[in-house]
């Protein structure tokens, strides 16, 4: 809760991401009770430019599915709460119809009955095929695991975030939508 309304003032604040992860590692760190790590990723959309900005603290690569494709963008970097405090960046070209898609280690590491893990090869086997919506994809990817797993709740968390660049039609920039 400490880490979610920091970062909601930071962004309120238009700080860089890199700033960010770096006021948010230091509050990760400072915390006597515990000590724990926090993986995140930023990503910037610039309508203007038709961009994304990525910023990651060791989390898991973001995916883009672009006209059926899917690009892995892994980045390496710190987690929050570590020592060092270097981060991966990359800026991403955008295009009409560009899926994006963010998820939490819970799916890549759900398992099957012999405890083999769901992967990163399988996320983007899942991933792969038409994009005509961020549910679409979301449903393929999110079913694909369910049947790797048997159904079964896994150890950790399982996130996903989708969203869809559009070009608005006779306009100079986009829109992230749905």
């Amino acid at each position: 809760a400490m880490l979610k309304a920091a970062l909601v003032i930071l962004v309120q604040e238009r700080k860089p991401p890199v700033e960010i992860f770096r006021r948010l590692s230091h509050m990760v760190r400072a915390e006597q009770k515990r000590r724990f790590f926090v993986t995140s990723t930023i990503a910037v959309i610039d309508l203007e430019r038709s961009e994304m900005e990525l910023t990651n603290a060791a989390h898991t690569p973001t995916y883009l599915v672009r006209r059926g494709e899917v690009l892995e963008i892994a980045l390496t970097g710190h987690p929050l709460g570590a020592l060092g405090d270097r981060y991966g960046e990359r800026t991403v070209p955008l295009e009409d119809g560009d899926v994006a898609i963010w998820l939490s280690d819970g799916i890549v590491e759900a398992t099957d009955d012999a405890g083999e893990p769901f992967g990163y090869e399988r996320v983007q086997q899942a991933l792969a095929g038409p994009a005509p919506s961020p549910t679409v994809v979301r449903d393929r990817l999110l079913a694909a695991e369910q049947v790797f797993s048997g159904g079964r709740a896994g150890e950790d968390d399982k996130t996903l975030v989708a969203m869809r660049y559009s070009r608005a039609p006779g306009e100079g920039s986009g829109t992230a939508a749905e």
